[in-house]
């Protein structure tokens, strides 16, 4: 009797030390079906190159989970061959899985490039990522460009083994509009209208949206409304102290943008006419219209201007044509009516018969202009 309750003992003894080293006899658990994945060489690996654990379809009612048909596929990357899916046997458990990828370099089509307004840069990244998308890339990707102002989308399609490159460079409408012209870009990017010269040349401006270039304070400036003449004597230097207009008694910074920038041109098309901008330590340079709201915005007694959309921190005010107007706040509306005496056309410039129509269609169409929208910009009802 004795030798049954040790055996018992041992027993109860045995089965508590199995479920202290296999829990999942107690909790249901089962080793997964892949243990491990092993992806070979490194450099497809390091492209990218994954996979995923796929089963096969059921009709609806109770499934044993052994009679699933599990198989291992592997992710497509750019100028490898993907190795063929692993199946693995029925009610399998653990199993590792190795996959070689094999050298098969696509084709790559010369670069393209798009450059100009800065204030329309990150759109035009939108843009081409959906373009190509729409145009058979299986897979599309983002890098920083070649120079710190670009960045580079690269459309990848796996069915003809292919990659199409299309770099975006904000550097401002005057150089976009200039590099056309040379030949280093493909598309130029504009915040003005373009010249007589430049229609000549066989440019052309397709309309994509409205913009507004906003007058902007720092956030605790009083001073919230202005008329054009103010504006106009607060850049030429004529008006000097926020005191002068209503506000507190310190001395107003004016900030300005660099001549190539299109904000700037337009800014001083609508604004300044023929007085000269303030010159000397009352102007300050901000070094892009993206730059221009913070740059305001930390300081009290700043004032600039700047795309309505890039306006984060600081404050537009509102402004009037002249002291018998009642004020116009640059809004979607007032920019539509053109009452926001500010308002401007945003192109998208091409040569005729240019290259990039397939790009071109995508803008233009719906869904391009809803990309515009989505970035703040005013679409016309059509």
């Amino acid at each position: 009797m004795a030798g049954f309750f040790v055996g018992i003992a041992l027993l109860l003894l045995a089965l508590a030390g199995g479920i202290v080293w296999r829990p999942e006899f107690l909790l249901g658990r089962q080793e997964p079906v892949v243990r491990s994945v092993a992806i070979f060489p490194p450099a497809a690996a390091k492209e990218g190159a994954g996979w995923r654990l796929v089963g096969e379809w059921h009709a609806q009612g109770k499934q044993e989970r052994d009679e699933v048909l599990w198989a291992v596929e592997f992710k497509p990357v750019p100028d490898w061959d993907v190795p063929a899916p692993v199946l693995i046997p029925q009610g399998a458990r653990g199993v590792d899985v190795r996959g070689v990828y094999l050298p098969a370099p696509f084709t790559r089509e010369p670069p393209l490039r798009v450059a100009g307004s800065v204030v329309m840069a990150e759109a035009a990244v939108e843009w081409v990522r959906l373009a190509l998308l729409r145009t058979g890339a299986a897979e599309v990707r983002r890098f920083p460009g070649a120079r710190p102002d670009s960045v580079e989308v690269e459309g990848i399609s796996f069915a003809t083994k292919s990659r199409r490159a299309v770099e975006v460079q904000a550097v401002g409408t005057d150089a976009g509009i200039t590099a056309l012209a040379n030949g280093a870009c493909d598309v130029a990017l504009s915040s003005r209208p373009l010249t007589a010269a430049e229609l000549a040349a066989g440019m052309k401006a397709h309309l994509v949206a409205r913009d507004a270039v906003a007058v902007i304070v720092a956030p605790g400036n009083p001073v919230r409304v202005l008329d054009m003449d103010t504006v106009r004597g607060i850049f030429s230097g004529r008006i000097q102290r926020w005191s002068e207009i209503g506000g507190a008694d310190i001395p107003i910074t004016v900030v300005d943008l660099d001549v190539s920038f299109g904000t700037r041109q337009m800014f001083m098309e609508l604004v300044m006419g023929d007085v000269p901008m303030i010159e000397g330590q009352k102007r300050r340079l901000a070094t892009s219209p993206a730059a221009m709201d913070a740059f305001v915005a930390g300081e009290p007694g700043a004032i600039g201007f700047t795309s309505l959309p890039m306006v984060r921190q600081s404050v537009p005010v509102a402004l009037r044509i002249a002291d018998n107007q009642p004020p116009v706040q640059p809004q979607n509306t007032s920019i539509l009516d053109g009452s926001y005496p500010l308002a401007r056309s945003l192109f998208v410039v091409t040569y005729r018969n240019s290259s990039m129509q397939w790009m071109l269609d995508f803008i233009l169409s719906n869904e391009g202009l809803q990309v515009a929208q989505r970035f703040g910009f005013v679409v016309p009802q059509r």
